[in-house]
């Protein structure tokens, strides 16, 4: 089995993912890379994200989470969410395959 393809395709397609995603009414401002474990089973990648307030531009960001998770030894996947302090928000973009 290659891994190294395996985890290419999964970077290329949690990458698609992101930046299709609809986070709804929250303002992205910025994120931090790609932080993943491997094992025995599912494989579950995460970035950090931070959204702004558009109501106070000077505060501090609110941290979130977008996750995407895949099927063991595999690029597919089989979940995508994005979450700002446990409550997911937004959702996948229309154009994008359904898990």
């Amino acid at each position: 089995m290659d891994f190294q393809k395996i985890e290419n395709e999964r970077r290329e397609a949690a990458d698609a993912e992101f930046e299709n995603y609809d986070f709804a009414e929250y303002e992205l401002d910025d994120k931090s890379g790609w932080e993943y474990v491997t094992g025995a089973g599912p494989a579950e990648w995460t970035r950090p994200l931070f959204f702004a307030d558009p109501e106070d531009p000077d505060a501090p960001s609110t941290p979130g989470v977008f996750r995407v998770v895949f099927a063991h030894n595999s690029s597919e996947i089989t979940e995508v969410t994005a979450s700002i302090n446990g409550n997911d928000i937004g959702q996948r973009s229309p154009g994008q395959p359904t898990p």
